[in-house]
């Protein structure tokens, strides 16, 4: 009898560990995020763009629920390029919406049923529309493992920039994401 409920306790325990293992697969690994950027405040032309956004992220430690992320990445954002010219009050052109963006966020990873959620916040640095400008980045993501090392699922993220170009500017985006592990 006591080497069957030993047998059984181990069996269910590399199970749970098993599992556990899986969950936290979803944490680390690279993104790539395709979606839709919009810039609202300041004076840009042509707000709303193409996002693509790349994001490395890894476990600094694991806890029985969650992980603790770092993570760092770049993006790209393409509004316009053509040669329209938007006039402001003062009779020069608007600059178009389009940036590069470097971040470095940090933040917590769980398990949500079939999804591996991670929330993240930290500096982001945008250059683009006439100026280069610090703010603070908040990001949510929502992954479910397709196979081993490849998970598909949704990114969304918001940045509060201070002063770019004399105004304060709120860029926010959203988009599908494949992850790879």
């Amino acid at each position: 009898m006591r080497k069957a409920t030993l047998a059984v306790l181990a069996a269910a325990s590399a199970l749970c560990a098993a599992d556990a293992q899986a969950q936290l697969r979803g944490d680390t690994g690279l993104t790539i995020t395709l979606g839709r950027h919009t810039a609202q405040g300041g004076d840009i032309a042509y707000r709303d763009g193409f996002l693509l956004d790349v994001l490395a992220a890894a476990r600094v430690r694991t806890m029985p629920r969650w992980s603790i992320i770092a993570a760092g990445g770049v993006s790209v954002v393409a509004s316009n390029t053509t040669d329209v010219c938007v006039l402001r009050a003062e009779g020069r052109c608007a600059p178009f919406g389009n940036f590069g963006v470097i971040n470095a966020l940090a933040g917590a990873s769980t398990s949500v049923g079939p999804f591996r959620a991670r929330a993240l916040a930290g500096p982001a640095l945008y250059n683009g529309a006439d100026d280069t400008s610090l703010g603070v980045q908040a990001r949510v993501d929502f992954n479910a493992p397709v196979t081993r090392h490849v998970g598909l699922g949704a990114m969304m993220r918001a940045t509060f920039l201070p002063s770019h170009g004399g105004a304060r500017l709120f860029p926010w985006a959203v988009g599908g994401s494949i992850t790879f592990r």
